[in-house]
This record gives C-alpha cells, sequence and structure tokens, in this order.
C-alpha cells in the first residue's frame, strides 16, 4: 500500500527531501514505518525523540496501523510564546 511521507523543518534538512510516496505492507504501524523511515534516512536516528508524527493531520502514535493513501508528516515539537 501506497503512504505519503511529509517532512519539515530539521526533518527535511535531515532527508533532503520534502516528501516522498512509499510502498508498505498493509498492516504496517507508525512505528514500523519510523523504523523504515530511519533505515532510509540514517539522520533521522537524532531526531526520533523530538519528532511529532501527524497521520491524516491528526496526532499518530506508534500504534496506529497505516490505511491505504495516508498522510503521514513528520515535524519538531511547536513551541511559541
Amino acid at each position: 500500500m501506497k503512504v505519503t511521507v511529509r517532512y519539515f523543518a530539521a526533518h527535511k534538512e535531515a532527508t533532503g527531501v520534502t516528501d516522498e510516496v512509499l510502498d508498505v505492507p498493509g498492516g504496517t504501524s507508525v512505528a514500523e514505518l519510523m523504523e523504515e523511515l530511519m533505515r532510509r534516512h540514517p539522520d533521522l536516528v537524532d531526531l526520533r525523540r523530538d519528532t511529532v508524527i501527524s497521520v491524516n493531520k491528526g496526532i499518530g502514535t506508534g500504534d496506529i496501523d497505516l490505511q491505504e493513501g495516508d498522510d503521514v508528516a513528520l515535524f519538531p515539537p511547536i513551541s511559541g510564546g
């Protein structure tokens, strides 16, 4: 199944791309996707702890199983004042 992964800020710098479409096995979880992304883009490993994951514009946790066509975004924590 195909999912789109979008990268923002430091994640975009670490991967060198703004987005990519990946073909992953059915039933792939967000956590499994993250493992695959870190294999493809080793610089993401350093950002893992501070990564916010969004699935279809909602917050995604590691145990969510992805579906065909899902949109996954990786970005740093949002802060401001």
